[in-house]
């Protein structure tokens, strides 16, 4: 589990002003009992992030990788080989459709990432572990598509 989250945190997180007021026994037994009623859901929901997290991720690192190598390709590109014009020509053109399909995978993956932050909110973490981990994932997301602005396509 990238982010770490389980049942018990997002029921702590959610009743924790009402869970302060009572006592030990009656803590537990409420614990026990939201568990029994919400875990199918929250564990579905708890899925949900993590597919998220690990396909927004995915998406960035493949992005980081092909975009170094993209920028080596370029100087390639730049100058035709006067002796298969017609190659190098179907290379820029792969090259933009690369990038092309790369911006589009970014701008999903940020879409997602927006839908992972609402998850995580409604879990009720404002701070810690899981946003950290957020946060972290937000910036890789945007050293993905700075790494891809800086291609001149």
């Amino acid at each position: 589990m990238a982010l770490g989250i389980t049942v018990d945190q997002i029921i702590e997180n959610k009743f924790g002003p009402y869970l302060d007021s009572l006592t030990p026994e009656k803590r537990q037994e409420f614990l026990n009992s939201m568990k029994e009623a919400a875990m199918d859901m929250l564990n579905q929901k708890i899925a949900e992030a993590e597919a998220l997290y690990k396909g927004i991720k995915t998406t960035a690192d493949n992005v980081i990788t092909a975009s170094s190598e993209w920028a080596y390709q370029l100087p390639l590109i730049a100058v035709p080989d006067p002796m298969a014009p017609k190659s190098s020509a179907a290379v820029l053109v792969s090259l933009k459709q690369s990038v092309s399909m790369a911006k589009a995978n970014i701008d999903s993956a940020a879409g997602q990432l927006s839908q992972l932050q609402t998850i995580i909110l409604a879990f009720g973490f404002t701070s810690g572990g899981p946003v950290d981990i957020i946060n972290s994932l937000s910036s890789l997301v945007n050293t993905a598509s700075t790494a891809l602005s800086v291609i001149p396509l």
